[in-house]
């Protein structure tokens, strides 16, 4: 069976993944269609992702002792070689933590699609972590006349990719991110426009009904609705002289009232610095030894200092979102249309 290779670059890191079967191939693809290069245009490689859909192989780390497990999965390791073990053979991944390369294998296309995708997401934020690029959990757009970036600070759940897609259909704004910015260490924001997930009874404009997605069967959190940035017709990135943080609530009809850091401090803290909410997998970002262990610490205080100066530069405000997300949208456009900063 013919094996396809595809290359995607994520500023400067390059991931390889090869794989026979086409669908996962088109699905990894849409996942990332904002970083693919049909071809590595640099001389160096820093991920290697093989991953087939398959019976899983038996392998003789399997007899080793368990050094980590979590609900339903178990991880393996000697030397430098890891096995993870998802449900109890559904599907395995054998991961050399030196050369940077995985084997992932599960006859299940929905649990391996899934884990490849983490598996990239979690190699490639250690590697922009430690260069001094981090993501933050949170949605960004610019609001292009005004200049201005949005960072909506909403916890999993909380409503922000439905505040997302009918900020869009107002046609005043450009992407950055649904899900998790890049800020850098001088705390500037950058596009980190990888696919967009809705849940299955999520609110969407009626237009983004009619795009191409595709179903996503999660072991954990349900089905998910997934579409490629590249099927949104709207512009990725640009220049902006303000920010503001959103700190999202629910309530009867919209509001926006001023806030400060203390408002968003919990915030950056729990879904920045130590990244819950962002999407990892913990088998794949951790690993033993004092030199990981310093390397977790680096990317703990470059973390804090990126997101302190965001921080600094940023103006908080409190927003309440009513129960009509077009009405949401649609006024808090018009409040951004009349932002000047003092």
């Amino acid at each position: 069976m013919e094996h396809k290779k595809r290359f995607f670059s994520f500023y400067g890191i390059v991931v390889e993944v090869t794989t026979s079967s086409l669908e996962l191939w088109e699905r990894l693809e849409n996942d990332f269609s904002y970083f693919s290069q049909e071809r590595n245009n640099s001389s160096k490689v820093d991920v290697k992702l093989n991953a087939e859909v398959c019976t899983p192989e038996k392998h003789h780390l399997l007899k080793e002792k368990c050094i980590f497990s979590r609900k339903e999965m178990k991880v393996f390791e000697k030397e430098n070689l890891r096995l993870i073990d998802y449900g109890d053979g559904r599907a395995r991944a054998l991961f050399d933590l030196i050369a940077n390369t995985n084997k992932m294998q599960s006859e299940e296309l929905d649990l391996l699609h899934e884990k490849a995708y983490l598996f990239i997401l979690s190699r490639v934020g250690k590697q922009l972590d430690l260069q001094g690029f981090h993501r933050l959990h949170g949605m960004c757009l610019l609001h292009i006349k005004q200049e201005t970036l949005l960072i909506s600070l909403m916890s999993s759940g909380g409503g922000k990719t439905t505040l997302f897609s009918h900020l869009l259909n107002t046609n005043q704004f450009s992407i950055f991110s649904d899900d998790s910015p890049l800020i850098s260490s001088s705390g500037d924001v950058f596009p980190f426009p990888i696919r967009v997930g809705f849940e299955k009874n999520g609110i969407l404009p009626e237009q983004w009904s009619k795009l191409p997605f595709t179903t996503l069967k999660r072991e954990e959190y349900g089905e998910k609705k997934l579409i490629s940035i590249s099927s949104l017709n709207w512009p990725i990135g640009g220049k902006y002289k303000n920010v503001i943080l959103l700190r999202g609530k629910r309530g009867r009809e919209f509001k926006v009232e001023n806030g400060n850091m203390l408002i968003v401090i919990p915030h950056i803290i729990k879904e920045g610095v130590i990244g819950i909410g962002l999407p990892i997998l913990i088998e794949y970002f951790w690993e033993r030894g004092f030199n990981d262990f310093l390397k977790k610490t680096i990317i703990a205080l470059k973390r804090t200092k990126a997101l302190w100066r965001l921080l600094l530069r940023s103006e908080v405000k409190v927003i309440t979102l009513g129960d009509d997300p077009r009405v949401n949208s649609i006024k808090l456009e018009r409040t951004l249309s009349n932002y000047s900063k003092l």
